[in-house]
């Protein structure tokens, strides 16, 4: 049926153009997967270059480290101060919600439990079981 509107040599050259075509697409795709990757680790590499000094006091660590951060990011930099930074121990939700209402004016009103599900979703943080938090390897996004 095609031979009807072209002849054979016709045929294979337009296929060898769409072939050119696909493979020039399927190149540009394959450059731009290669390059997300590259600002997501330089993103990630900026935020670990970050010291936090564990060390202060409570809420001097706060006043530094919060300031214009949302409710899940100061969720997680919580556990993080409660943890010393360590992925390996766990925080109660009561003690996180009992120090945040200690500094519930530092941290801009009430604790949402919103906040530690949101921090979740971002894999900051985990619950290995109900009520205990853990940091994730991800969690000094929350920095950037």
């Amino acid at each position: 049926m095609i031979e009807k509107y072209m002849d054979k040599n016709q045929l294979i050259h337009k296929l060898n153009q769409a072939q050119g075509i696909i493979s020039e697409c399927l190149a540009g795709l394959r450059e731009e997967e290669i390059k997300k990757p590259e600002k997501n680790e330089e993103k990630r590499e900026k935020s670990l270059t970050i010291e936090i000094d564990f060390s202060k006091p409570i809420r001097p660590f706060f006043r530094e480290y919060t300031e214009g951060k949302s409710g899940p990011k100061k969720f997680t930099l919580l556990v993080a101060y409660s943890t010393k930074g360590d992925m390996s121990q766990s925080v109660s939700l009561n003690e996180i919600e009992k120090q945040w209402k200690k500094m519930k004016s530092l941290l801009g009103g009430d604790f949402n439990r919103f906040y530690s599900s949101q921090a979740k979703d971002k894999d900051w943080v985990d619950s290995p079981k109900q009520g205990l938090y853990v940091l994730r390897p991800n969690w000094r996004e929350v920095l950037n």
